[in-house]
Formats: C-alpha cells, sequence, structure tokens
C-alpha cells in the first residue's frame, strides 16, 4: 500500500500522479546528471497540450541508486500476473 505521508495528496486525499511522456537528460560539467521528467498535467492534456517538466540535478552515486530501485520495481511489475494489484 502506498503510504500517503511519503507522496503529495490533493484534497480528496489521493496521491497526486500525472502521465508520463518521457525524458531528457545531460551531463552537466563532468560531475552530474541533469534530468527533465516530461508529463501530462492531466489525463485530458496528453491529446492537445505541451507536456510540462521538472528538472533535477543527479550525483552519480544518486544515478546508481534510483537505477536499482527503477529496475526492481520494474521487476516487481512484470511479475505480477495481468488484471491483480500489488501492495
Amino acid at each position: 500500500m502506498i503510504d500517503p505521508l511519503d507522496f503529495e495528496t490533493g484534497e480528496d486525499g489521493l496521491v497526486k500522479s500525472y502521465p508520463s511522456c518521457g525524458w531528457n537528460t545531460a551531463i552537466v560539467a563532468n560531475m552530474a546528471l541533469l534530468i527533465r521528467l516530461l508529463y501530462y498535467p492531466s489525463k485530458d492534456a496528453a491529446l492537445s497540450e505541451t507536456p510540462e517538466g521538472i528538472q533535477l540535478v543527479l550525483t552519480p552515486q544518486q544515478c546508481r541508486e534510483l537505477a536499482q530501485v527503477l529496475l526492481q520495481k520494474a521487476d516487481q511489475l512484470s511479475a505480477i500476473p495481468d488484471g491483480t494489484t500489488s501492495q
């Protein structure tokens, strides 16, 4: 189960989430990774609007840690049979 204390929620108490539509990356000063995560501000926006983005700077260690977590979660998602849910 998602701990709502770990995620931003809306007035309805539900976790806010936005459809992801891509990302861009660049090396900054040979020291860090600049990543721009692209998303649509609403489900309907994907049909008519330009995506928005947030830009983050990550150290090499943060890149490794994030990559490990993403791979672990991708493996977990791949192991879930279709039509079921997981916590």
